[in-house]
């Protein structure tokens, strides 16, 4: 296992920044506040670093990494190579470097300058949002699976669960919802357990292992099979 600690973050622009992969995103975040940066304020209570989150994309609250990356330095054959953003194919968490193996030194992120109280306002907005609606006090790999990006217009199930229409309109359901309605929240197999909170976090509960999460994941992708015929994608990744 090789862990990246590279930590820098600095200025090539007033409002274009480079960014080591090892930069936490709350790190980042609190420096983009306190720079009146806007576009990073979705990421100050992702316990995530910089490199991981290029790598899949992550976001939340209808803001992603691909929003804001100029280009991305990464390591290919033992040779460093400088991406721009129209050569990376990012999508709903995930991105080239989920294919082609390459390792992620740094990005440059394009940010707008904002106001700083607004800013703050929106930080901690959002991190109210997670202490209300996820499991943050126990150990979780985070959000289990991706939201499925379909429509499940069988009325039958439309009529069972109304809130379908919306999510139909999007077309994108959450996956936590699924989950929910099939059945599963509070399901443990050992002390692995579908949160009673957010049914798209599985905690542990003090000594699961990983054969234990394992097994519920199979579980849940087959009882959300059987009953809403969705397949559901993994955002986590099995090494």
């Amino acid at each position: 296992v090789v862990k990246l600690r590279s930590g820098e973050i600095s200025f090539l622009e007033e409002s274009l920044l480079r960014v080591g992969a090892g930069v936490s995103l709350p790190r980042l975040s609190k420096f983009c506040f306190e720079n009146s940066l806007k576009g990073l304020e979705w990421a100050m209570g992702v316990p995530g670093t910089l490199g991981g989150a290029v790598y899949g994309n992550a976001g939340a609250f209808g803001d992603s990494m691909a929003d804001l990356i100029e280009e991305v330095e990464v390591l290919e054959n033992g040779k460093k190579r400088v991406l721009k953003v129209e050569e990376i194919n990012f999508s709903y968490r995930t991105s080239t470097f989920k294919e082609n193996g390459s390792v992620i030194l740094s990005a440059a992120l394009r940010f707008k300058k904002g106001d700083k109280k607004k800013i703050e306002e929106k930080i901690n907005k959002y991190l109210e949002i997670r202490e209300g609606n996820h499991p943050m006090d126990k150990p979780s790999a985070g959000s289990v699976f991706k939201n499925p990006e379909t429509k499940l217009e069988n009325p039958e199930l439309v009529e069972k669960f109304p809130l379908l229409k919306d999510f139909n309109r999007k077309e994108i359901i959450p996956a936590g919802y699924l989950i929910e309605k099939a059945g599963l929240k509070g399901k443990t197999i050992g002390k692995a357990k579908v949160s009673v909170k957010h049914a798209n976090f599985i905690v542990n509960e003090g000594g699961a292992d990983s054969e234990e999460v394992k097994e519920l994941i199979d579980l849940i992708g087959r009882e959300v099979k059987k009953e809403f015929d969705v397949d559901l994608k993994r955002e986590i990744r099995y090494i």
